[in-house]
């Protein structure tokens, strides 16, 4: 089982490196006990929540193209000013704990 993890974190690795490393680390994922940690998710949420909201930002720019860069300067400007919830509602007129924002 750990060859596997090996394998699959090197792979990983170069995928998100795009092979531009002169050296991979195969045991990267031992090293990390909170990739592990599934029974503690303050730990990894803000991580996984941060890239979703990151996919619908970039979902919305790729629909309003030149436009939205004024609005993204504006949101990274307030960003921890305010609650996200808000920050959302001000900037992208977009509403958190509707669906269609995650999914669009």
């Amino acid at each position: 089982p750990a060859e596997k993890l090996n394998e699959l974190m090197e792979a990983a690795q170069k995928e998100a490196f795009c092979d531009s490393l002169g050296e991979y680390h195969p045991h990267f994922w031992a090293s990390k006990l909170h990739f592990h940690i599934t029974g503690v998710p303050f730990y990894n949420f803000p991580y996984t929540f941060g890239y979703l909201f990151s996919l619908g930002i970039y979902a919305r720019a790729l629909r309003e193209k030149a436009d939205f860069e004024e609005k993204y300067i504006a949101l990274l400007c307030d960003t921890a000013s305010m609650t996200v919830e808000d920050l959302a509602m001000k900037h992208l007129g977009a509403d958190l704990t509707e669906r269609s924002f995650w999914e669009d």
